[in-house]
């Protein structure tokens, strides 16, 4: 059990239920405003079948209606360890087990049809038949170098990785031809603003359906590339329109600052004025046609005033003549007043925390009940919060996966 998680977990259930004191402009400017959920669609939730473990210690995959769910291993693994895949459907729960066919770590996995790839440290690891109850380790690929993402698409295994403390340092990917066994490696230009990714992690490189997204951090520009690594497309805000010319100082600084040394050497500046400036934090193919941008910054920009750092979103689409548009920006993310009756559009929060995979935006979420059992009706936010904290001071952590799917409006 991890009690200071509980207890976090029950003070801000507290806080939310606390936290009533609206004006009557913020509440006018909630009912105007559409915020990102309005674009979303709840799709389903699924709930992981063992309590104690937080929503973010799994590593997880979407495929054909199921979610898969593996635990983070928190130490490299040995030859012959027995992992346990979890299976979440409408159907119910499935555990499937494999042997790990070597002393590696285990960093990440993806599945198509009845295959899994799990990627790791030094291999690429292939296995057949994973649903027949006989998994069968297929073979594993060599790596030269650590990546953090895997893909399959068109008979090709991509891997992908964003690291500025690596020491293969930089902006990568790495395509594997399973038809003609060749691999094609690339390293990208790296994006300005990359030594904020020493700090907190961003999901500024991406691969859908044969399409590299790559995002610069401090400027407001994402290049999308093909297999072949030839960029096909920018997507663009100016400077006047994002941040009003405020990062270019910051982006100054931050252009001599290029190894772990030159970071650390600039720690105390970079993190005393990080959050003044306009960041992008993850760029995602929602669908074929449609971008979602997260970006962050402590102005809050919708009445100019300062204070905590707030999460805007972006979305643009492929327009008739497969150009990219700008069609929505500076979207909010959810907010609810604790007296107001329970509505799923202000029930999440995005907060720069959830994954994208196949064509689903995926939340997880300490939330412990299954919200199609509930008697919603009537419900406010400030009871709903309640029944949480009540749950937790009692019960194990649960983890809920929310999934929705993009609107096209």
């Amino acid at each position: 059990m991890k009690i200071i998680t509980k207890i976090l977990l029950i003070v801000l259930m507290l806080f939310f239920n606390s936290n009533n004191v609206f004006t009557k402009q913020e509440k006018n400017k909630k009912q105007k405003t559409e915020n990102i959920f309005s674009f979303l669609k709840l799709e389903n939730q699924y709930i992981a079948e063992k309590d104690g473990i937080e929503p973010f210690d799994y590593i997880i995959n979407f495929n054909e209606k199921s979610l898969y769910l593996i635990r983070k291993p928190t130490t490299s693994l040995h030859k012959g360890d027995k992992i346990v895949l979890y299976q979440i459907s409408e159907k119910g729960h499935k555990k499937i087990y494999f042997i790990f066919p070597e002393d590696d770590w285990l960093v990440n996995f993806t599945i198509y049809k009845d295959k899994l790839f799990i990627l790791g440290q030094y291999y690429i690891y292939l296995y057949n038949d994973i649903f027949g109850g006989n998994q069968i380790f297929n073979r594993k690929l060599k790596l030269s170098e650590m990546y953090s993402d895997i893909y399959f698409y068109n008979d090709k295994i991509i891997t992908t990785k964003s690291c500025l403390s690596c020491e293969d340092a930089g902006v990568k990917a790495l395509v594997y031809d399973l038809k003609t066994s060749t691999t094609k490696e690339h390293s990208f230009e790296k994006p300005i603003g990359f030594p904020l990714t020493y700090f907190q992690p961003k999901r500024n490189i991406n691969f859908y359906k044969g399409y590299f997204l790559i995002s610069d951090i401090t400027k407001y520009r994402i290049r999308v590339y093909d297999l072949s690594f030839n960029q096909v497309s920018e997507l663009s805000r100016s400077s006047i329109d994002w941040d009003k010319d405020s990062n270019q100082i910051f982006n100054k600084a931050l252009e001599n600052i290029k190894t772990i040394k030159d970071v650390r050497a600039k720690n105390d500046y970079i993190r005393t004025i990080n959050d003044r400036y306009y960041v992008i934090n993850l760029v995602d193919f929602l669908n074929e046609n449609t971008i979602m941008v997260c970006w962050s910054t402590s102005l809050n920009i919708m009445n100019n005033g300062n204070g905590d750092k707030f999460d805007y979103y972006d979305i643009w689409q492929l327009n008739s003549q497969k150009k990219w548009e700008l069609k929505e920006k500076n979207i909010e993310d959810s907010k609810n007043n604790p007296n107001d009756k329970f509505n799923f559009n202000n029930f999440n929060y995005l907060f720069s925390q959830y994954y994208v995979k196949e064509d689903k935006i995926i939340i997880p979420n300490f939330f412990p009940f299954d919200l199609r059992t509930l008697d919603l009706k009537n419900l406010t936010y400030k009871e709903l919060y309640q029944k949480q904290s009540d749950y937790y001071k009692t019960n194990e952590i649960k983890s809920s996966f929310f999934i929705y799917k993009f609107i096209d409006k």
